[in-house]
């Protein structure tokens, strides 16, 4: 069977209501541009829709928190779904956990098709204006169980589109072939994933237009979803993202001078502002080594010399590579020896490596907030419940406590047989948001 090509595109996770948060300070030239950026990179999607002349595009939840976003994200959305109805461009929206329900009446553009959660609706539908070319089997599904998808009746003579939001997830390309569905369209993760691209079945979540904080590195953006006629699919990414956080890690090596180090990271700033050239960053550095090697930049004014000279040369540019942070941690976790001592530094020690290994329950972070701030975002943000991220911010916590309690010099030197067993830098700078 075959039927006229088309393409539509595949967006998610917009959550206008965040603000970008988790860096330690803004500097003001950048603050509009970090206010701002969710609904620029919003904004962006709906520009691509149209430059692209899509035949429809799919949103599959999590736009907007009403209640948090104010008027002002409610508005925002019925203007640029009203610039797709005035190109005939229809809208499939599947409500996500934040964008459900409890919403205020509101009057959306005819071109809109939204979903709330709990529905599981089919239909054929013609595209654009191509008469009987469609697509049947247009699912949403919120909360469901695998029973759900079971006996839908999908017109295997057209393209079967599922729209999916919620915490079922069992895509795998052998569960995909009990179900007669050509592109799963997903979210929920915030970033970009394809569990399944085989012939005739597609499992994709485009991820965020835009990143919220250090934490969520790399480009975002949405989809553009190309289907032939024979029904096969390709995807292809399209960035838009108004800012780009980076997260970059640079190994010391034992001996470097300050002169190798400048240049090697000066070097690496260029190699890093060339792959983004069109595109404001943020920067998230760590200098990471043995003990020996970090210790002699650790302490004094280098590491902020360096920032300075950095933030200066590339902070300020039209299009600038902000570097918001430049630390320095050691490759190498703590040694038991240092918990076993009968000192502050030691009983410290201790109480980290209860909470690492469950034995003590780590405080909640938010309590350590104003009472005005505990239900917001700021609180969410501050969530250590993610296993990685938990992990990740005790071992910081652990360094930060040899820094200020291990007096002059340190205990004794880390032996080079001593590891982080979590990898603990890699899961900090790359651990996701934890929603």
């Amino acid at each position: 069977m075959t039927q006229s090509p088309f393409r539509f595109l595949h967006a998610a996770d917009f959550h206008l209501e965040r603000p970008v948060h988790d860096l330690v300070e803004v500097p003001d030239h950048l603050r509009e541009l970090l206010i701002e950026c969710p609904y620029t990179a919003a904004s962006a999607v709906f520009d691509t829709a149209l430059r692209e002349e899509v035949d429809f595009v799919v949103l599959t939840g999590d736009l907007v928190q009403p209640d948090e976003a104010g008027p002002r994200g409610m508005l925002f959305l019925i203007e640029q779904f009203q610039r797709l109805a005035e190109r005939n461009i229809n809208i499939y929206w599947a409500g996500g956990s934040v964008d459900s329900s409890d919403w205020p009446t509101l009057a959306w553009p005819g071109n809109v098709r939204r979903f709330t959660g709990g529905e599981a609706r089919r239909w054929l539908e013609p595209i654009g204006d191509r008469g009987g070319v469609g697509f049947s089997g247009a699912v949403q599904i919120f909360g469901a169980n695998d029973d759900e998808f079971t006996g839908l009746d999908i017109d295997a003579d057209s393209f079967s589109l599922a729209l999916v939001n919620g915490e079922f997830e069992p895509f795998s390309a052998e569960w995909s072939k009990r179900h007669a569905i050509n592109y799963w369209a997903i979210c929920g993760k915030h970033q970009r994933a394809t569990p399944v691209d085989v012939p005739g079945r597609v499992i994709h979540s485009p991820g965020s237009p835009q990143g919220r904080c250090p934490a969520q590195f790399g480009p975002r953006g949405c989809t553009l979803v190309h289907v032939d006629a024979l029904l096969q699919v390709n995807l292809v990414f399209i960035p838009t993202d108004a800012v780009r956080f980076i997260s970059e890690r640079t190994l010391i090596e034992p001996g470097i001078d300050r002169a190798r180090l400048e240049r090697m990271l000066i070097d690496r700033l260029d190699a890093i502002v060339a792959q983004n050239s069109a595109t404001p960053l943020v920067i998230s550095w760590i200098l990471e080594g043995t003990s020996a090697s970090v210790a002699k930049f650790r302490e004094g004014r280098l590491i902020a010399e360096l920032l300075g000279r950095m933030r200066s040369e590339y902070g300020y540019r039209p299009t600038p590579a902000w570097v918001a942070d430049l630390q320095v941690a050691p490759a190498l976790a703590p040694p038991d020896a240092w918990h076993e001592q009968d000192t502050v530094l030691g009983e410290y020690l201790r109480q980290l490596r209860d909470f690492r290994t469950g034995a003590a329950d780590l405080p909640p972070m938010d309590h350590f907030l104003p009472e005005s701030n505990q239900p917001g975002a700021l609180a969410a943000a501050m969530s250590l419940v993610g296993g990685e991220r938990r992990q990740a911010a005790i071992d910081q916590a652990a360094w930060l406590g040899v820094d200020l309690l291990g007096g002059e010099s340190p205990p004794h030197e880390i032996p080079q047989a001593a590891t982080r067993g979590d990898s603990a830098v890699d899961s900090w700078m790359g651990m996701e948001e934890v929603q």
